[in-house]
Formats: C-alpha cells, sequence, structure tokens
C-alpha cells in the first residue's frame, strides 16, 4: 500500500468540476493499494469536508468522499515544520507534515506555497529538504496509473 497525501485545494479544484482534478481522485478509488493521508488531529479532513460540503450540486464529489473514506490512513503530526517562509495556512502545514512521515512521501498540490516561485517549477527548498515529492495534478496522475496493484 502506498498513502499520499492530496491537497485540499485539488478536492476544491474536483468539487468545481476541474476535469483532471476529478479524474485524479477516480484513479485513486480505483487503486485498491492507495491509502489517503490525513492527520489524526482532522485538520486536513475538515478542510476536505468544507469544500465537499461547499459545492452541493456536486453530487460526484461526495460519492467519491464515500467510497475513499473508508482508506483514509490517519497519523499523528510528530514531526512538525519547519515551513517555508511563506504564509502557509494551517491545512498546508498539516499537508506538508503528513506528506513528509508517509511512506511514499507523494504530496499533491498546486499551491504555490509550496514551490519556490509564482511559475510552480521547483518546489520550495523546504519540500525538498524534508524530501516531499511534490506533484501537480498530471504528474500524479501517471504516477499513480503505475503503481502495482496487490
Amino acid at each position: 500500500m502506498g498513502t499520499i497525501v492530496i491537497d485540499t485545494e485539488v478536492i476544491a479544484s474536483a468539487a468545481k468540476s476541474n476535469y483532471e482534478a476529478f479524474a485524479l481522485l477516480i484513479e485513486i478509488e480505483k487503486r485498491k493499494n492507495v491509502l489517503l493521508g490525513v492527520d489524526s488531529d482532522y485538520i486536513i479532513l475538515k478542510e476536505y469536508r468544507t469544500h465537499i460540503e461547499s459545492h452541493k450540486s456536486n453530487d460526484l464529489i461526495r460519492i467519491w468522499f464515500k467510497k475513499i473514506y473508508n482508506r483514509l490512513y490517519f497519523k499523528s503530526l510528530t514531526q512538525r515544520g519547519p515551513y517555508p517562509d511563506t504564509n502557509m495556512s494551517e491545512v498546508d502545514k498539516a499537508c506538508l507534515d503528513r506528506a513528509a512521515i508517509s511512506d511514499t512521501k507523494i504530496l499533491v498540490s498546486e499551491d504555490s506555497d509550496f514551490y519556490s516561485d509564482k511559475t510552480l517549477s521547483a518546489p520550495h527548498p523546504e519540500v525538498q529538504r524534508r524530501k516531499v515529492k511534490l506533484l501537480k495534478i498530471r504528474e500524479a496522475a501517471r504516477e499513480i496509473e503505475n503503481l502495482e496493484d496487490p
């Protein structure tokens, strides 16, 4: 099993009918060997629910969440920070912390707070130092497609 962390903005994009983001979520749901990493303080999960509930007209995102819920992997954030010197939200910090302690160290995000500049061309040095593999939506879809099923 591999654990990946999905930034809450990816969930929000899927809820807003972003095809690539939703296709990634569907690919995750299809792969039974992929767990979705969240923190045991529920910081990430609360934000997921906020985005899902704010788009009540999108039944597909709610159905996806119900299907994936039993594959949420809760873990205590025993190692917090350091963080990039940006104005990261508490949710972004939780996502980075959770990715840093996961087996794959994969964080899927297109949030500029995780990158060294606004072009999203290179991960922030602090993300690299923590050995987190930062993937954009399209890159993550390819990576997940290549994972072996048990």
